[in-house]
């Protein structure tokens, strides 16, 4: 049973695997054997989950468009293809993370480490 100011992290585990799972399998539908690379990145504040898909097509056209920048399209998910993908489930995950860690109550640096 959930406490007050317990924040539920193991529904957020849940929530989050699906959400990931189903953004994966919509964006292989969309892209297929393209896909490189797949990221979830969270602000500072852990208020945001935004799933990033890259594919091949699309880092090799960026990286011959700017030669000096190669490494950021291949490492940093904000300059890959897509933040798409399971966007109403991603959605409900950041209100419950702008809600839930928005509570002052909250003793989020004790209830961080959930297995």
């Amino acid at each position: 049973m959930k406490r007050k100011n317990e924040f539920d992290f193991r529904s957020l585990k849940k929530k989050t695997e699906f959400a990931t799972k189903k953004c994966l399998i919509e964006n292989k539908e969309k892209y297929g054997s393209d896909i490189c690379a797949f990221a979830l990145i969270s602000d500072d504040d852990a208020m945001t989950v935004v799933p990033f898909t890259n594919t091949h097509a699309h880092l090799k056209k960026m990286q011959l468009e700017d030669l000096a920048s190669d490494d950021d399209y291949e490492f940093n998910p904000s300059e890959w293809l897509t933040d798409d993908g399971a966007n109403d489930e991603f959605s409900e995950i950041c209100k419950i993370l702008r809600t839930e860690l928005g509570n002052e109550n909250l003793e989020f640096a004790k209830s961080r480490n959930f297995h």
